[in-house]
């Protein structure tokens, strides 16, 4: 079997298109709709048809943290690489 498919580049300008922070979501938003993130390392995760949220990881099933919700998991958009600001 071959080697492993490389991650994507990461952007080095420093700069996102002028929709990113209209459209993506932060925080505890639901991102099902946008499906892109703001934050650092982030992933839109599907919890139902009607909410996700952005998060490093996710799990499928119950979360404890979420009144023991269930969670599908499913990656919806891309990871964002978010941008580090001073």
């Amino acid at each position: 079997v071959g080697s492993k498919t490389p991650p994507a580049p990461m952007p080095t300008t420093g700069k996102v298109g002028k929709w990113v922070p209209k459209t993506c979501s932060t925080g505890f938003d639901d991102c099902s709709s946008s499906k892109c993130c703001l934050g650092v390392d982030q992933q839109c995760y599907k919890k139902n048809d009607n909410f996700g949220m952005c998060m490093q990881d996710c799990t499928a099933g119950l979360h404890v943290e979420d009144n023991n919700g269930t969670w599908s998991c499913k990656p919806l958009g891309p990871r964002s690489h978010g941008l580090a600001l001073k």
